[in-house]
């Protein structure tokens, strides 16, 4: 890029914020203390999410994915399309999660066995009223964004991305796209990246650092401005780390990191921002008092969100406390950092 493209780029997206477009997707409506250290996602960002098995670190994103939608109400000219790879999860459940985030804005909390049914008492009229809204609201804002898949290639995945990318838009022969309303965003989802099988002529290793570096990073994030989210899981349990490490090191050792990505290391290089979630109830009988960073843990169900690596410069405290509903799928944020 040119310096006089540089300046034409920063006119142009000083000249969307006047006429009330978005050169970014947000994310302090959700966590307002952001606002200042991680405001949002910029096209061509690849955000990886990791923690321990069971941490909620698929709910999470799904979280993510829900408040980016709910975005489309607030700016009203956005149009995000989202291609949720979901290789743990079924189509019926993720759906599901969405309305019984829909109900939750309502002072309904419903688990998703609640409003599926799959529970000895049926839901209440007023509830079957709401979700009965809801269908309305999703089929018109929300099914043409939003595909849920089950791809375990990374090639087919990938292919199968651009194929719908180019219903809205044209691809050049370098792969660099355009699409044919400039507020229309893509962003891909995959939970998780240890659910992929590996590519012909590649061990599962070589198919990982391909997937990562060529089509995530390079095809998809710079050349054709796709937002990816990456879940990924970190390698050492609870056991080993009690097992191999020393008491006073425990709590630190026990946290997302990037050498807990074990031989996977290469999606920390190329991701733009990573960030770890962390139980501190598993953690209890280490924490002296019950207390983390001032707050008693025996008064709800908190994660701790670990800011591993952002676009900028290294933040001087890299965590934010939030309390966590997993039967709604909510997160909120509790403390500063």
């Amino acid at each position: 890029m040119t310096f006089q493209n540089l300046s034409d780029q920063i006119e142009e997206n000083r000249q969307a914020i006047l006429n009330e477009d978005v050169n970014f997707l947000p994310l302090y409506y959700t966590f307002p203390r952001l606002k200042t250290l991680l405001p949002g996602l910029i096209r061509g960002d690849y955000f990886l999410c990791t923690a321990g098995s069971s941490i909620g670190k698929s709910k999470f994103v799904h979280f993510i994915c829900a408040q980016l939608i709910a975005l489309m109400q607030i700016k009203t000219k956005l149009k995000i399309n989202i291609i949720f790879n979901s290789l743990e999860e079924t189509e019926e459940k993720l759906k599901a999660m969405f309305f019984v985030q829909f109900l939750y804005s309502y002072g309904h909390e419903l688990t998703y066995y609640q409003i599926m049914g799959y529970s000895e008492e049926p839901i209440t009229d007023e509830q079957m009223r709401l979700v009965k809204e809801a269908k309305k609201y999703y089929r018109v804002e929300i099914e043409p964004y939003l595909e849920i898949v089950n791809i375990d290639s990374t090639v087919a995945f990938y292919n199968h991305v651009k194929a719908r990318m180019s219903t809205k838009g044209t691809f050049t022969t370098q792969g660099y796209y355009t699409p044919n309303d400039k507020n229309e965003w893509w962003i891909t989802v995959s939970d998780h990246l240890s659910c992929y099988v590996e590519e012909p002529g590649m061990t599962f290793a070589q198919t990982i650092k391909n997937f990562s570096f060529n089509l995530l990073r390079n095809q998809l994030g710079i050349k054709a401005g796709v937002i990816n989210i990456v879940v990924q899981q970190q390698v050492n349990t609870k056991d080993q780390i009690e097992g191999n490490v020393k008491p006073k090191r425990l709590i630190d050792k026990s946290k997302p990191s990037a050498d807990g990505l074990g031989d996977y290391k290469s999606t920390f290089r190329d991701a733009t921002i990573v960030l770890g979630l962390w139980n501190p109830h598993a953690w209890e009988e280490h924490i002296p008092g019950n207390n983390y960073n001032g707050i008693d843990l025996s008064t709800g169900h908190y994660r701790v969100i670990r800011f591993l690596k952002t676009r900028e410069a290294r933040l001087e405290d890299k965590e934010m406390m939030v309390h966590f509903n997993g039967a709604t799928n909510q997160f909120t944020e509790i403390t500063k950092f």
